[in-house]
Parts: C-alpha cells; structure tokens; sequence
C-alpha cells in the first residue's frame, strides 16, 4: 500500500486496501473473465441475474413463448413483448410499478437472449406445400379459443393488412438495354405547306388589317371620313384604281370583281 498508493492516507487507503482484498479473494473469477475474449475488455462483471426485475425462470418462460410463436410463423412484436412480459411479472407477484417492460429492458432481453428484429423483405415467400393444412387448422384452433374464452375481437400480430406477396420496390432492366431512337432531321416544307400556311394566315387576318397595312406601305391613301370632300373621295379612288392596275398586271385579281370604293375591304378577303 505504501508502495503504490502513497498519496492516499487514512481512510482512502483502507478503501484501496479493502478493494485489493477482494479482487484476491476473487483472483480466479477474474483470471476466467479476462481469458473470456466477450469478458477481456470489461472493466466490471456483473453475473447474470444480478439487479434483474425478473428472475431467470420468468425470462425463460417468455424465451420460449416468444420461440414457439415465432415457430408457428407468428411475428412478435415490440407490444406483444411488452404485455406478456408484463403479465408474467403480475403472476410472479411483481407489481406494475415495479416493471414496466420498457424498452431498455426489451433491448437488454433480445441482445441476452440473440433475439434478432424480423423485418419484412422479399426473401422466404414460398409457402410451404401444407401451407392450406396449417392454415385450416389455426382457423380451427382460433375459433375454438373464440368460443371457450369468450373472445370479442381479433387483432392482427404485426397491426397491418395481410399481403400474401410483397410486389418488388423496382423494376430489373435488361443489361445495357438500348431504347431504338429516330435521328432528328431538318427538313423544308413542302409546296403545299406553304400554300395552306398562307392561305390560313391570309383568311385569318382582319379586313382592317390588311387595308392599314397597305396604307403603310404607301399603296394606298388613309381613308377619310365621309364628311370629307368630293376631291378627296376621287384622290382615294384614283390611288385604289392605281393598285388595281398594278394588281392586274401581276395577274392576282381581275378587274371585273372591283367596282367601287368599298372593294378594297374585298381584297383582304
């Protein structure tokens, strides 16, 4: 003690020297624990069962429950763990304020005891050959606990629809699957095209259109109001018989069809 805890007097060092006596008296314990490779790296044991709420047998009991549903192919859940154990500890007389089942406690029970979390996936869907035998004779066994236990209503183990198939999350495609595609080309239109284009723009197009725009290009004088002068009615109607002649000569309209002032709105119809 003097050697190698010198800067501990009195009453730390009966407690260092109580602590050294104990680890004598349980020098072989030790000696197992660190030759143990899970144990070797522990800094304290503590044996199985010590501050345990319920005892070994009572966690033996819902080790096996929990075995044989998961035999039958029943799904057990975090509740379910949750109330049975909490059943078996009512029947062992321990109280409700006493163990909860919480979910430490569920953690600690499933690492113990290798209990591994069953998530659904894809694998294990092919049903067994007497898969409709079982089925016919659970249906039996659960009706019969219906009618001796008075059972009013059944809930499903895992709280969700059953699926008999579980339909795959993507769709596998083939390896380097080319998808045929047709080259973008440019190509002119044709004839007719143009024509109907033309056509449909030029019936499209309002009279007042048409009449503005060859008053902007200086093919024809701005209309006046009709209170204007009779020298100005026959200057407008000079520069429409002038357009009628160049129209004429390009062979686009005859003069037949053009008879007076309000023609021109004919034009662009």
């Amino acid at each position: 003690m003097t050697r190698f805890f010198r800067s501990h007097h009195d009453t730390p060092q009966n407690s260092k020297r109580k602590m050294i006596n104990k680890y004598v008296a349980d020098r072989s314990s030790i000696k197992a624990a660190a030759l143990n490779a899970p144990t070797a790296t522990h800094h304290r044991a503590q044996p199985s069962g010590i501050r345990c709420t319920l005892s070994a047998a009572m966690e033996a009991k819902l080790v096996k429950w929990v075995n044989d549903l998961r035999r039958d192919g029943v799904p057990v859940s975090a509740e379910m763990l949750r109330l049975e154990a909490c059943e078996t500890a009512q029947e062992g007389g321990i109280g409700i304020e006493q163990f909860g089942a919480s979910w430490q406690w569920r953690r600690r029970f499933m690492k113990q005891h290798a209990f591994s979390v069953r998530a659904k996936t894809h694998q294990g869907q092919e049903a067994p050959r007497d898969v409709i035998e079982r089925a016919r004779k659970f249906t039996k066994e659960v009706a019969r606990v219906v009618e001796v236990d008075g059972v009013t209503s059944i809930l499903n183990a895992d709280q969700t629809a059953v699926n008999f198939e579980l339909l795959p999350r993507t769709t596998p495609a083939e390896h380097r699957a080319a998808t045929p595609a047709t080259p973008f080309v440019m190509q002119p239109p044709t004839r007719e095209e143009v024509t109907s284009w033309l056509c449909r723009s030029w019936e499209e197009t309002s009279a007042h259109t048409i009449t503005a725009g060859f008053v902007l290009c200086g093919l024809l004088q701005k209309r006046r109001e009709a209170e204007e002068s009779d020298a100005d009615t026959a200057e407008l109607q000079a520069s429409v018989n002038a357009l009628l002649d160049d129209l004429e000569v390009l062979s686009l309209v005859g003069r037949e069809i053009l008879t007076d002032e309000d023609d021109c709105v004919d034009v662009g119809r």
